[in-house]
């Protein structure tokens, strides 16, 4: 098995490695597919022709399904509630077109295919970004200068497993919830709630990495069960945590 390669960061999440979608399916997570070989075909509707492409943008929820090809690919997933997955797809149109071919350019397959675990996760996110029309500065956030969720956001890193609504952090720093949510969502380009899933997802993944079982790390993380944690992670990346842990793989995960 190929080296397999998972950069996760509060919005958006890196696969390098061989194909791991199966049949048709799609996920909550706005993506970006990027062949490191031959081009992608992707079926997107019954009875329509496969589209055949280096890269290819794909909306949130989209029905779709790799027909081969590739034997090694990028996968950019962005938590399609951000900022920055609504910017691009305001400057993509992808409300008329939701799946589109990309052509991406040399410097950035190089740097996809020399991109090290350790190297800039950010940059690297940024280059890919203009290539599809976006400007560098999309991805960063503004500053959480209010020192109320400043501590809201230090409060969800600190216990990301527990359960948080917007009413009991609220409370805890003296804002109404509607207020909370304007205000976190404006420092950081993502709801509340789905900056809180990430940092579960997250968790899981790093208890996973330490030998734990997926149920251990299903309920260090908050989750019910493994199914749950699985059913949460493959409906947001269409990619099945257990592959991800499978003897033999060899897999090196970042956390940014």
């Amino acid at each position: 098995m190929a080296e397999q390669l998972l950069v996760l960061a509060a919005d958006r999440l890196l696969y390098r490695g061989p194909p791991v979608e199966g049949g048709r399916h799609r996920h909550h997570a706005l993506q970006l597919a990027l062949s490191l070989g031959e081009p992608l075909r992707l079926d997107t509707a019954d009875g329509e022709p496969a589209l055949r492409a280096q890269g290819l943008i794909i909306d949130a929820d989209q029905p779709h399904r790799l027909l081969g090809g590739a034997p090694r690919l990028a996968l950019l997933f962005l938590e399609p509630e951000s900022r920055v997955a609504g910017q691009l797809r305001a400057a993509r149109g992808l409300a008329d077109r939701p799946v589109q071919p990309h052509r991406p350019g040399a410097a950035l397959r190089r740097r996809l295919e020399q991109y090290g675990a350790d190297d800039d996760f950010t940059a690297l996110c940024e280059h890919w970004l203009e290539e599809l029309g976006l400007p560098a500065a999309a991805l960063a956030p503004s500053p959480a200068n209010d020192p109320r969720v400043a501590a809201v956001i230090e409060r969800l890193r600190a216990r990301p497993q527990l359960r948080h609504t917007a009413a009991a952090l609220g409370r805890e720093v003296g804002l109404s919830p509607d207020r909370l949510m304007h205000l976190f969502r404006a420092a950081t380009g993502l709801p509340l709630r789905r900056y809180a899933l990430w940092l579960r997802l997250k968790l899981a993944l790093s208890t996973a990495l330490t030998g734990a079982s997926l149920t251990e790390a299903a309920h260090a993380a908050g989750f019910s069960d493994s199914a749950h944690l699985s059913h949460s992670f493959r409906a947001h990346f269409g990619l099945p945590p257990r592959f991800l842990f499978a003897p033999g793989n060899r897999l090196v995960v970042r956390f940014r």
